[in-house]
C-alpha cells in the first residue's frame, strides 16, 4: 500500500493500535487518501487561481507536501517533489532545517536499500557546505516565528533518537520498531506543522524584481514629471 517508515499521515496510523489497513477495506483508504490529498492542496491552488502576483514557488511547494503527507503512495523520494520548490521560496534557515528532516524522515528506507553511510556522508556535506555558505550552523536553529521553533524541536529530537539508537537499546521489546517510528512520526509533526504554517501564516504574495523595479522606475518618472511641471509654472 505505501512505504513503511516513512513521515506520511498513513503510515502513522498503519501502526498499533490503529491498524488501518486490518480495520478499513482498500477502496475506503484509497478515497480518504484523495479527499485529504485534495483538501490538503486546496489552499495552495486557490491562491494560484485567484491570485496573479502569487507566490508560485511558495505554494507548489505547498501542492508537493500535502501530496507527500496525505497522499495513498508515499515513499522516501517524494520529498524532492516538493524540496526545490520550497528551497527557492524561503530563506536558508527553514530550508535548511526541511532538507534535514527530509532525510531523518526516510532514513530507515534508505538503512533497508543499504545506503547508510551515503544517507550519512550527504548529511554531513550538507552541514558543511551550509556552514560556509550560510555564516555557520546557527541560523539552523535561529528563528523568529512559530514554525522556526517547530522545526528546530523536531530537528534536535531526531538528532537526540540517531545518537540513541546506538546505545540504548529499544525499551520496549514489545514495539520492535519503536525507533523508526519515532524518528518517522516525530519528523511527520515537523512536516505537518509546516504544512499548516503555509496555510495559516505564510504570505501569500510575493512581489517579483521585476515589476518593482517597474514601479521604482515609475515612480522617478512621475517625480521627475511634476518637477519640470512646476518649474514651467515658475517661469511663467
Amino acid at each position: 500500500l505505501y512505504e513503511s517508515k516513512v513521515a506520511n499521515l498513513w503510515c502513522m496510523l498503519d501502526t498499533r493500535p490503529f491498524d488501518i489497513q486490518r480495520r478499513l477495506p482498500p477502496h475506503i483508504i484509497k478515497g480518504l487518501c484523495g479527499i485529504t490529498t485534495l483538501l490538503g492542496s486546496a489552499p495552495f491552488l486557490a491562491r494560484i487561481w485567484r491570485n496573479k502576483n502569487v507566490d508560485l514557488n511558495a505554494n507548489v511547494a505547498g501542492c508537493g507536501m500535502a501530496a507527500f503527507l496525505f497522499s495513498y503512495h508515499a515513499h522516501e523520494k517524494s520529498c524532492l517533489v516538493f524540496l526545490p520548490a520550497f528551497v527557492s521560496a524561503f530563506e536558508e534557515g527553514m530550508s535548511g532545517r526541511m532538507i534535514l528532516m527530509c532525510g531523518m524522515g526516510c532514513r530507515f528506507l534508505l538503512e533497508l536499500d543499504g545506503l547508510v553511510y551515503e544517507y550519512l556522508g550527504m548529511t554531513v556535506a550538507f552541514l558543511a557546505y551550509f556552514n560556509h555558505f550560510y555564516g555557520g550552523l546557527g541560523k539552523l536553529f535561529k528563528g523568529e516565528k512559530w514554525i522556526d521553533y517547530l522545526q528546530t524541536a523536531v530537528l534536535s529530537f531526531s538528532l537526540l533518537l540517531e545518537f540513541a539508537m546506538p546505545i540504548i537499546p529499544n525499551p520496549v521489546p514489545q514495539l520492535p520498531d519503536l525507533y523508526e517510528l519515532a524518528i518517522a512520526g516525530n519528523t511527520f509533526l515537523g512536516f505537518f506543522g509546516t504544512w499548516a504554517w503555509m496555510v495559516m501564516d505564510m504570505p501569500t504574495t510575493k512581489a517579483p524584481k521585476a515589476m518593482a523595479k517597474k514601479q521604482a522606475k515609475g515612480i522617478r518618472t512621475s517625480c521627475s514629471r511634476s518637477s519640470s511641471r512646476s518649474r514651467k509654472s515658475k517661469k511663467m
